[in-house]
């Protein structure tokens, strides 16, 4: 996954201080499986747990409860 395959939130970051995002193409209105997720975890970046540099992250946010701000590009 590349970032220019990305929908970045405008100012919403994850507590690792990644902003969240989602992938490009994924419907709005499909609720049921599309969601926010943080930016570092879809680009494969973040530590996996129970490694050294391991952080916390939040939970994905689904569609259907967040409505978040997206980037304008």
């Amino acid at each position: 996954m590349r970032k220019e395959d990305l929908v970045f939130a405008e100012s919403v970051k994850c507590i690792c201080g990644a902003r969240l995002a989602y992938k490009k193409g994924a419907d709005p209105n499909n609720n049921d499986e599309n969601y926010w997720d943080c930016s570092d975890i879809i680009l494969d970046k973040a530590i996996p747990s129970g490694r050294e540099g391991f952080v916390a992250h939040t939970d994905r946010l689904p569609f259907r409860f967040w409505k978040i701000k997206s980037e304008r590009i």
